[in-house]
């Protein structure tokens, strides 16, 4: 019974350590006009190349609003920083 919960964890973390790596690079960027804001306080995502299960997809600009307040779009992610008293 032991030596069946360690076999079995073993092959589950060699498993789980797997890493993707890809031989080939995306092709040339896509140019996409960015249009116009929809709000004041909206950004503009810019477009990019997304991993997949089946390999890079094309992930044209969008806008979006914060998703909470205080929250900062770095490329590829939300941050949250901090906010003095009334700047905010």
């Amino acid at each position: 019974m032991l030596i069946n919960s360690i076999t079995i964890l073993m092959i589950s973390t060699a498993i789980s350590a797997q890493r993707n790596y890809v031989k080939v690079q995306p092709r040339h960027a896509v140019t996409v006009n960015q249009t116009p804001s929809p709000g004041q306080n909206y950004v503009y995502v810019t477009n990019n190349w997304k991993w997949s299960a089946s390999g890079y997809i094309w992930s044209g600009g969008y806008w979006v609003s914060p998703p909470y307040y205080g929250a900062r779009w770095i490329p590829g992610r939300w941050i949250k920083i901090p906010v003095s008293a009334g700047t905010g």
